[in-house]
C-alpha cells in the first residue's frame, strides 16, 4: 500500500479538497474522492458570495461560525484535524487533534509574542507538520495578517530571499534557520523565531 493510500483509508476519508494544477504538478494521478477547486468555483453562483461576503462582514462571529460549523463551534473538543506521522518508526500514525490543541496553541504564542494583524508571518513548515499548521496556517488566518510561504523547509536560501524580497517580522521553522540567518546577517527585520524540530547544535540565541 501506497503512504498516501493509507491516511485515506485509516481516516475513512470521503473528500479530498484540491487543485488540477496542483496534481499536474505533482504529477499525480486524481483519485475517486477529489473534489476540485477549479470545479467549485465555478458552480458558487455570484449572489451566493455576495451573501457569504456580507454575512462574514455584517454577522458577529459566534453567529457567523454557528452557520458556519455549528457542531464544532458547541463543542471545541471534537477533532479538527488528523496529522499522520511520517512513519520513520513503522507505519504511519494519525494523530488527532481538537480544536482545543490548536486554540490553546495559538493562545499561547499570540501571548508570548504579541503576534497581531500588523505583523506577517514567514513560513517554511509544511502544513501537514503540527507546528506549521498552527504557527504558519492558523496563525496568519486568526489575525488576518500576512504571511509569506517557501515551500522547501530545507531551502535556506530561498528563506533568506523570501525575506529580502517580502520582509517578515516573524519566522516559523527549523531551528538550525534562524541561527544561519543571524550568523550571516539575512535575518533583516526579523523580530521573533518560533523554531523547532531538531536538537543540538548552535541555535540563534548564539548569535545574539
Amino acid at each position: 500500500m501506497k503512504l498516501w493510500q493509507l491516511p485515506i483509508e485509516k481516516a475513512d476519508l470521503t473528500h479530498i479538497i484540491t487543485s488540477r494544477l496542483f496534481l499536474k504538478k505533482l504529477g499525480r494521478d486524481p483519485l475517486p474522492q477529489m473534489v476540485y477547486l477549479e470545479d467549485i468555483a465555478k458552480e458558487i453562483p455570484r449572489i451566493h458570495k455576495i451573501l457569504a461576503a456580507a454575512a462574514v462582514i455584517l454577522l458577529p462571529v459566534s453567529e457567523l461560525m454557528n452557520i458556519v460549523s455549528p457542531r464544532s463551534c458547541r463543542d471545541i473538543y471534537r477533532t479538527a484535524s488528523i496529522l499522520f506521522t511520517s512513519g520513520s518508526s513503522g507505519v504511519p500514525k494519525g494523530v488527532m487533534l481538537s480544536h482545543h490543541n490548536i486554540t490553546s496553541d495559538l493562545t499561547a504564542m499570540i501571548r508570548l509574542i504579541c503576534y497581531t494583524s500588523n505583523d506577517k508571518m514567514l513560513g517554511s513548515l509544511p502544513l501537514f507538520h503540527s507546528f506549521g499548521l498552527t504557527c504558519c496556517g492558523w496563525l496568519p488566518l486568526a489575525y488576518n495578517s500576512e504571511a509569506i510561504y517557501v515551500p522547501n523547509p530545507l531551502d535556506g536560501k530561498a528563506v533568506c530571499n523570501a525575506i529580502r524580497e517580502f520582509g517578515g517580522d516573524d519566522y516559523a521553522g527549523y531551528s538550525v534557520f534562524p541561527a544561519k540567518l543571524y550568523a550571516t546577517g539575512e535575518s533583516g527585520r526579523l523580530r521573533f523565531s518560533p523554531t523547532g524540530g531538531f536538537r543540538g547544535g548552535k541555535t540563534a540565541a548564539g548569535y545574539l
